[in-house]
């Protein structure tokens, strides 16, 4: 498994102006409302996800990916979905693709790596957290997995 994007800046939304300015007319949506919109979204199928709806949940963040396919937190969310879901393998290519929208967010890796450790991917894991590590981030969860890891 390989972590690489062209494309390695945070989720970009299209511009929803652009149209409505050619034609002329007021925009409806800003690109702060999607913002709000989106995060309200996030914060619903959170709270679905913590109060067992899991299916509710799953709805929400499929519907936020399918709009936007780079949305890192709603990826991330959903690969935890997925492991709480019982379909553990089914989590790693949203977990990668939240780590591709924005490598900077630390628990997106330390995720990742966790979930490689359940699948005794142990070799994999390593290669994630030495990832992480070069772009700058670490902390006590991966000094924590890996005293797991070697014993």
């Amino acid at each position: 498994m390989e972590l690489h994007s062209g494309n390695t800046d945070s989720t970009t939304l299209p511009n929803m102006d652009s149209k409505n300015q050619a034609e002329g007319t007021p925009s409806v949506v800003s690109q702060d409302s999607i913002h709000k919109l989106l995060d309200n979204a996030i914060k619903q199928g959170i709270q679905g996800h913590k109060n067992g709806y899991l299916e509710l949940a799953e709805e929400v963040f499929d519907s936020i990916l399918n709009m936007y396919p780079d949305h890192g937190q709603a990826n991330h969310r959903m690969g935890l979905l997925k492991i709480d879901s019982g379909v553990t393998l089914d989590a790693l290519p949203y977990l990668e693709n939240a780590i591709i929208s924005d490598p900077s967010i630390f628990q997106f890796w330390v995720s990742l790596s966790e979930t490689l450790v359940q699948l005794g991917q142990f070799e994999e894991a390593i290669k994630i957290i030495n990832l992480a590590r070069e772009s700058g981030l670490d902390g006590e969860e991966f000094t924590t997995l890996e005293t797991k890891l070697n014993h």
